[in-house]
Order: structure tokens, then sequence, then C-alpha cells
């Protein structure tokens, strides 16, 4: 996302207490308190990956999103909804783009069962394509420097499940980037048992905005 989107949730876009926007994120309180410099370790609130107030509290939870993220995808949810893999039940979120090179994509987000992230349960890609466990953004309990490995299932339309992996590493946990302070950086890579590497990125979260970087390494 353009740096004037960021700078638009702060004013000036200077990370001061008087320019925080309580309204719309909650208690700067909140955010302090969910970083420990003493252990690296952070709660990631699920509103920072979905744009929204957060209350303090350390629960995994969905909160409302409708909006459109710093790759130009819309987000919009959640909404009840069935995992297609295991049939549990979830609040999902849809997020899509079109652009020339992949036509229209949809795809559907959920909440982890375990609670430590956010993950594809669909994707109109590829003729199709259905997950259970997946870890796109992390939320929850994480340290800055650890790197998680996890392992899933993802099936294609009219194939049997295979093993896919997805290694998260957390660069910075807790930082201001333009002016934002509490933004959260880290990368992601995607492999599948069959195919190898698919995919390998770095993010970059800040609140009241969600993703304003995506590239790929």
């Amino acid at each position: 996302m353009a740096a004037a989107g960021v700078a638009a949730c702060f004013g000036s876009g200077v990370a001061e207490a008087d320019d925080w926007p309580t309204a719309r994120l909650g208690e700067r309180a909140h955010w302090d308190a969910a970083y420990d410099a003493a252990t690296g370790q952070r709660f990631i609130p699920a509103q920072l990956i979905v744009p929204g107030a957060w209350d303090g509290r350390r629960a995994a939870d969905n909160p409302p999103g409708n909006f459109v993220d710093g790759g130009g995808d819309r987000w919009s949810g959640p909404r009840e909804d069935i995992e297609p893999l295991t049939g549990r039940r979830v609040q999902s979120y849809r997020r899509e783009r079109k652009n020339k090179r992949e036509g229209t994509v949809a795809q559907s987000f959920a909440l982890r069962e375990q609670g430590d992230g956010i993950g594809r349960i669909r994707d109109s890609r590829f003729g199709g394509l259905e997950c259970a466990g997946e870890i796109k953004f992390p939320v929850g309990l994480w340290r800055e420097g650890e790197t998680r490995r996890n392992e899933y299932r993802c099936a294609l339309t009219g194939k049997p499940p295979e093993g896919r992996v997805n290694t998260i590493t957390i660069e910075k946990i807790d930082f201001p980037c333009r002016g934002v302070p509490h933004c959260l950086q880290f990368t992601w890579v995607h492999e599948s048992e069959r195919q190898g590497k698919l995919d390998d990125r770095r993010y970059v979260f800040a609140p009241g905005v969600g993703e304003i970087l995506a590239e790929r390494r």
C-alpha cells in the first residue's frame, strides 16, 4: 500500500500518542502491552491482519472486515462457513482480486483451529483448491526470530489431499514502520510434497491498515 495510505490512519503519520486513532484501533495501551521487549514475545491480535479495534483480550477471534489490502485484494466477512476438508464450522473471510495474469481470484480464509494463524480453506486457482490447517498470517503468541514449520493438507479438485508445508519466520515482531507503531514483518515459504517450493514472500502488516508489503524474495 502507498505510504499515504498509512499516513492517512494517523494524520501526519507520526506515531505520537496523541495521534493514535483510538476509535478505530482501540486503546494504544492494549497494543503496547501485547509486546514484551525482554523476551521478544508478542501477542499478535487478529485485528492486525484484519484491521480493526482491539480490546486487548488475548483471544482467538474474528473481527469484522471489509477493506482492501496492500495488494489491492478486497476482503469481506466474517461469515458462517464450513472448512471443506474437515467439515469444521468456521468463520471465514472472502478475499477477491482481478488482474490480467490471473483473471478473477476468490479465496476463503479462516482462523486455524489451534488459534495461531489465519490461512486458506479455499482457493479458486489451479482448477480449485481446498486446504485445512494452513497458516498464511500468524496470530496469537509468537517470538521475534522464531521459525515455525506449519504442516497441513490441500486437495485439488478431483484429486486426493497432499501434504504441504509453510515455514514462517518472524523477522521483526514489533517495530515502527512509516511512522506507525506495532508493525509486524515475517517471511513465508510455501512448499508441496509433490512440487517442492511454490512461493517465498516477505510481509509487513501495520495497525489500522493490515498488509502494507507483500514482496517475492
